[in-house]
């Protein structure tokens, strides 16, 4: 095993959101990741998706869609509203249309191995690793994955938020298009989408092939890294549209520096 130093281990272990969190404000990310600051309480849209995910979870291991939406129900019934309860209710059509799509693709392409909520890592070395191992680069929890007859990997993201362009997730996608290739080295090639809850629509990022997944996107990931962590120098706040959902914006201390652009006033 090669031995790595790189900037980016002074903050390793890392997820694509905290990567993102480290792009958009140095203030946010230590005071969530080196100070250990909670956040607020999850917002009414979080609250939702976590429970919509969980339908989901279940109702691809197996339960029966209506089974699946009563244990989600049950289980964060303390954090829902009733009408929090409505509106993961009124997701229950868009989520059989893409139970009915994905027995579908997986009928006509035949299925080798699912995987439903995976906790994967990699070390700096392209090498599978426990989410919980120190060695860890970085880490994510893939919401679905298959493994076609063919040998292609599908991983998909479970998204309850507005839907977007898929380039708006290609970090994301590429981070698990990267690991899916050290979780299982022998796969023909990996794609990676995103699934938006809201409208059942799946959209398909391109095709990733081993070749490029070894000397494109592992290159990429490490300098990626690399440059986030050298941005934290000083963990200065930063102004922006990222603002507008800080948990930190009452203890910001950029706040009266915003502009009334509706951008927000904190980092």
């Amino acid at each position: 095993m090669t031995k790595v130093s790189l900037p980016l281990l002074a903050h390793n272990p890392w997820s694509p959101s905290k990567a993102d969190l480290a792009g958009n404000c140095g203030l946010a990310f230590k005071l969530r990741y080196i100070d250990k600051i909670k956040g607020g309480p999850k917002g009414s849209p979080a609250k939702i998706g976590v429970a919509a995910h969980k339908v989901l979870e279940l109702a691809i291991q197996g339960d029966a869609l209506n089974s699946a939406l009563e244990k989600s129900l049950t289980e964060y019934q303390e954090e829902l509203t009733e009408t929090e309860v409505e509106d993961v209710r009124a997701l229950m059509s868009n989520i059989d249309s893409f139970m009915q799509r994905f027995s579908r693709l997986t009928a006509k392409h035949g299925m080798q191995e699912l995987f439903v909520e995976q906790t994967w890592a990699i070390t700096p070395n392209f090498e599978a690793c426990a989410y919980d191992d120190p060695a860890a680069m970085i880490r994510g929890i893939v919401d679905l994955a298959v493994l076609l007859r063919s040998g292609q990997l599908l991983i998909v993201d479970h998204k309850s938020g507005r839907p977007a362009a898929v380039t708006k997730y290609m970090t994301q996608l590429d981070v698990y298009a990267t690991m899916g290739l050290s979780r299982l080295p022998n796969v023909t090639a990996v794609q990676c989408g995103v699934h938006f809850l809201k409208n059942e629509k799946i959209d398909w990022a391109a095709v990733r092939t081993p070749d490029y997944i070894r000397t494109i996107l592992r290159p990429w990931l490490l300098n990626f890294l690399n440059q986030r962590a050298l941005g934290l120098e000083g963990y200065a706040p930063s102004i922006g549209r990222h603002c507008a959902w800080c948990d930190y914006k009452q203890i910001c201390p950029a706040q009266d520096q915003g502009t009334d652009d509706g951008q927000g006033k904190s980092g």
